[in-house]
């Protein structure tokens, strides 16, 4: 009996807490509040659960950098696509030449 009453609030339970964290890093950010008493264990458990923590921050920095990239790379494409636009716009309105290349070259 007091075997797993031990085994239940120094093992399993922990593992169990592990699981909710996991699953909540899934969804979105996971919630930090869940793991810090684990993270502070000296043991094999408190290894894992900081494992799991740093890997999980790692991946959601990797997420936002790609997020943030993809977000400049569309901006990037499209401020010159959107000169070009102007450009062509303005290009029939010029009456000689020497404004059309101005137009076509600036």
């Amino acid at each position: 009996m007091i075997f797993s009453i031990f085994l239940n609030a120094n093992i399993i339970k922990p593992i169990r807490i592990l699981g909710r964290y996991t699953s909540s890093a899934s969804s979105d950010h996971p919630d930090n509040k869940i793991i810090n008493r684990i993270n502070l264990r000296p043991d094999e458990i408190g290894n894992l659960s900081r494992s799991l923590s740093g890997m999980t921050n790692n991946l959601y920095k990797r997420i936002e950098f790609a997020e943030r990239f993809a977000s400049d790379l569309t901006h990037e494409i499209r401020n010159p696509l959107a000169s070009l636009k102007a450009a062509s716009e303005l290009l029939p309105n010029a009456k000689d030449s020497e404004k059309k290349i101005d137009y076509l070259v600036y």
